[in-house]
């Protein structure tokens, strides 16, 4: 799963967003950072690529080399990722916040997991987010030069690469539900990833 079109998806992300003026009365603040994302998205070197690998046979190594410096990356819980929506929205947040010098973490990666999770605590954000040692599925999120992100997955990752349609054959509702403390009778998929979008938009406010 890559993230080819950064623009397009974030305008995608406002028309989602626009359906919870009958939920929480709010205004998306991702129409603010139109502009921002448009010269994010024309920038190759801050190109944010998402990959979805099932099957993986060494997490516990993958965590390892990442450790020792070998690479870089958010390693992502695919069973918390309602929509890839939430990837791009978290993925531009943590870049402007990068570019203003706001980061609330100490790096990229970290900063990514902080944005996905509706909560202010860092350490919550990246236990929950993250993924553990048995884990065999996992989206894997990079910065930079597509290519090189590509080579650089498929060189330590022993694993499949994924469709991004199989997010949502992945996804855990009930524990998705718990997390953003959305309601039993919230049901509509839109609305749903609505509701996460706003609640992730708007938790520093």
């Amino acid at each position: 799963m890559i993230m080819d079109n950064l623009l397009a998806t974030i305008k995608e992300i406002s028309d989602i967003l626009s359906v919870m003026e009958d939920i929480v009365g709010v205004t998306s603040v991702v129409e603010d950072t139109i502009s921002e994302a448009t010269e994010i998205a024309a920038n190759e070197e801050e190109n944010f690529t998402g990959l979805l690998f099932q099957g993986i046979e060494n997490m516990p190594e993958i965590k390892q080399l990442m450790l020792n410096g070998e690479f870089e990356a958010a390693v992502i819980n695919p069973e918390l990722i309602y929509h890839p929506c939430q990837l791009t929205q978290a993925s531009v947040k943590t870049l402007i916040s990068s570019k203003r010098n706001q980061l609330k973490t100490k790096s990229l990666y970290a900063e990514l997991l902080y944005n996905l999770h509706p909560s202010r605590s860092i350490r919550d954000a990246i236990e929950a987010m993250g993924v553990q040692d048995e884990a065999t599925e996992a989206l894997f999120a990079v910065y930079g030069k597509r290519k090189g992100t590509i080579d650089l997955l498929n060189k330590y990752v022993k694993g499949n690469v994924a469709s991004a349609d199989k997010i949502a054959s992945l996804r855990n509702v009930d524990s998705i539900k718990k997390l953003y403390k959305i309601k039993d009778c919230l049901t509509d998929d839109e609305k749903i990833l609505a509701y996460i979008l706003t609640v992730l938009s708007c938790k520093e406010v």
